[in-house]
């Protein structure tokens, strides 16, 4: 008998832990992506900078504020966050 047939979850659960997986995957993937990409830019406006932390630092950011103005898009999340994205650039730019 196959695994799936003595699974406790439903089909419908196995579909779903099956999407979380590889909605996990992609997501992982695209964040090495957009990683690698900022890597040569932040050297360039911040060359004393750690590249690797600050792009870390940087989808954090991105992500936590994308996901208030997501949850929440109002007009004040939405300036709030460019606020905060310009102001970090800025300063990251100054080291």
């Amino acid at each position: 008998m196959s695994a799936a047939l003595e699974s406790p979850l439903s089909t419908a659960e196995q579909l779903l832990l099956m999407l979380e997986e590889c909605l996990a995957v992609e997501n992982d993937t695209r964040h090495d992506r957009w990683r690698k990409a900022m890597l040569p830019l932040i050297a360039r406006i911040a060359p004393r900078a750690d590249a690797t932390f600050e792009a870390d630092r940087l989808i954090g950011i991105v992500n936590g504020l994308g996901l208030q103005a997501a949850i929440n898009p109002t007009r004040a999340n939405r300036d709030r966050a460019l606020k905060v994205l310009t102001q970090h650039v800025a300063e990251l730019a100054e080291r």
